[in-house]
C-alpha cells in the first residue's frame, strides 16, 4: 500500500514538473517573440522620430532664410523699433538651428549612443525647430496684418514693379555671363549659377503674375489684395536674392581662378623644397614617403581641370599629404610659416565652396534634404572655429575638415536634386 502511494506521489510530482517545464518553455518562447516584436517596433519608431527631426530641421532652415529676407524689407518699411520682436525671434531661431544641426551631426557621426538617447535627441530637434519656426511664422503674420492695415496697395504694387524691372535688367546679362563662365571654368563650376539664374526668371515671372492679379482686384476686399501683394513682394525679394547669388558666385569663381594661380606658384616652390628634402632624407622610408607625395602633387598640377575651386581644393588635399611627409624635415618656424600661407588659401577656397552649396540650398528650397544641410552647417561652424583659432597649424587642420564637410554637402545636395 505504501509503495503504491509512493508511486502515485512520484507520478504526480513528475506530471507537475512536466507541466511547469512545458509552461516555462512556452512562456520563454512567447517572451522571446514579444521582445522581437517590441525591438522591431522600437527600431521603426526611432526611424520615424529621426525622419520627423530631419523634416523639422529642413523647414526651419528654409524659414530662417525667408525670415532674413523679410526682416530687411520690414525694417525698411516699418523701422527698427516696430521690428525688434521679429529680429529677436530670428536670432533665437538661428541659435536653435545651429544647435539642432550640431545635434544632428552627432547622430550622423554614428557615435555609440543608445536608442533612447537617439530618440531623445530626435525629439529635441523636432520640438525646438517647430517652436522656432512657429515663432517666426507668428512674426511674419503680424507684419502681414500691419501691411494690410496700412492699405497702401497701389504704392506697394508700384514698388514691386520697380523692383522687378531692376531685376529683369540684371537678368538680361545672365545668358552671356553663364556662357562665358562655362567656357572658362566648365559646366560643373557654373551649376549653382545656372540654378540661381533659373530661380531669378521663375521668381520674376511668378511675382509679376501675382502682382497683376492683385492689381486687378484693387476694387475688391482689402485683405484679399494685400495677401496677394505680400505674396508678390516675397517673390520679388526671392528674385533679388537669386540675382545677388548669381553675381556673388560669378565673382567667387573669378577670384578662385586668381587664387588658383597663386596656389600653383606656391606649390611649385613646395615641390622644390620637397625634392631637396627627399635627396637628403635620413633613410629610404622617409625618402620614399616624400617621393610618393611629390608624385601626387605633380599629378594634381598636371590634371588641372577647368573648375578653379575644385582644382584648388584637390591640390590642397595632396599638398596636405606633402606637408605631412615633410613635417620631420621642417623646423617649427617653417611649419608655422607654411601653415599660415596654406590656411589663408584653404579658408578662402572653403568659403567659396560653402557659398556655392548655400546657393544650391536656397535656390532649390525643399529639394535639398537634411543630410546636405547638416554637412553644410558643420562646414560653416568649423570654418568659423578655424578663423578664431590662433595656432595656424591647428587652424589649418580645422579648415581642412570644413572643406571636407563642404564637399560632402555639395555632393549630397546635387544627388538629391537629380
Amino acid at each position: 500500500m505504501d509503495s503504491e502511494l509512493a508511486r502515485a506521489v512520484a507520478v504526480a510530482v513528475v506530471t507537475v514538473l512536466a507541466v511547469v517545464g512545458v509552461g516555462t518553455i512556452a512562456g520563454m518562447v512567447a517572451l522571446s517573440r514579444r521582445r522581437r516584436r517590441d525591438d522591431a517596433a522600437s527600431r521603426e519608431g526611432l526611424r520615424r522620430l529621426e525622419t520627423e527631426a530631419g523634416v523639422a530641421l529642413v523647414r526651419l532652415d528654409d524659414a530662417v532664410a525667408e525670415a532674413e529676407a523679410e526682416l530687411g524689407f520690414a525694417v525698411a518699411q516699418f523701422g527698427e523699433e516696430r521690428t525688434r520682436g521679429f529680429a529677436s525671434a530670428l536670432e533665437e531661431a538661428r541659435v536653435v538651428l545651429r544647435d539642432a544641426f550640431a545635434l544632428r551631426q552627432r547622430l550622423d557621426d554614428a557615435e555609440p549612443d543608445s536608442d533612447r538617447e537617439r530618440a531623445s535627441w530626435s525629439r529635441r530637434i523636432a520640438s525646438r525647430c517647430d517652436e522656432a519656426r512657429t515663432a517666426l511664422e507668428e512674426q511674419s503674420r503680424g507684419f502681414t496684418r500691419l501691411r494690410s492695415a496700412e492699405a497702401d496697395a497701389p504704392a506697394r504694387l508700384e514698388r514691386i514693379r520697380r523692383s522687378l524691372e531692376a531685376v529683369e535688367r540684371r537678368a538680361e546679362a545672365h545668358p552671356r555671363l553663364l556662357h562665358d563662365l562655362a567656357q572658362r571654368y566648365g559646366t560643373d563650376a557654373t551649376a549653382s549659377l545656372v540654378i540661381a539664374a533659373d530661380e531669378v526668371r521663375r521668381a520674376v515671372a511668378d511675382a509679376s503674375a501675382v502682382a497683376d492679379d492683385a492689381e486687378a482686384g484693387l476694387d475688391g476686399p482689402v485683405t484679399a489684395v494685400t495677401d496677394r501683394i505680400a505674396e508678390s513682394e516675397a517673390l520679388a525679394r526671392r528674385a533679388t536674392d537669386a540675382a545677388d547669388r548669381v553675381d556673388g558666385l560669378a565673382a567667387a569663381l573669378d577670384a578662385a581662378a586668381v587664387r588658383r594661380e597663386e596656389v600653383e606658384r606656391r606649390t611649385e616652390a613646395d615641390l622644390e623644397e620637397a625634392r631637396r628634402a627627399r635627396d637628403h632624407a635620413p633613410d629610404a622610408e622617409t625618402a620614399g614617403a616624400i617621393n610618393d607625395a611629390i608624385a601626387d602633387v605633380e599629378d594634381a598640377l598636371r590634371a588641372g581641370g577647368a573648375d578653379p575651386i575644385a582644382a584648388t581644393d584637390h591640390l590642397a588635399d595632396v599638398v596636405a599629404d606633402l606637408d605631412h611627409a615633410l613635417a620631420s624635415a621642417r623646423s617649427q618656424a617653417q611649419r608655422l610659416e607654411h601653415a599660415r600661407a596654406a590656411l589663408d588659401t584653404t579658408v578662402r577656397t572653403t568659403r567659396d565652396a560653402i557659398a556655392g552649396v548655400r546657393a544650391l540650398v536656397e535656390s532649390a528650397r525643399g529639394q535639398v534634404g537634411p543630410d546636405a544641410r547638416t554637412r553644410l552647417a558643420e562646414a560653416e561652424r568649423e570654418l568659423e572655429v578655424a578663423e578664431r583659432t590662433p595656432d595656424p597649424v591647428e587652424a589649418l587642420d580645422i579648415a581642412r575638415r570644413a572643406a571636407t564637410h563642404a564637399r560632402d554637402a555639395d555632393a549630397l545636395a546635387r544627388y538629391r536634386m537629380q
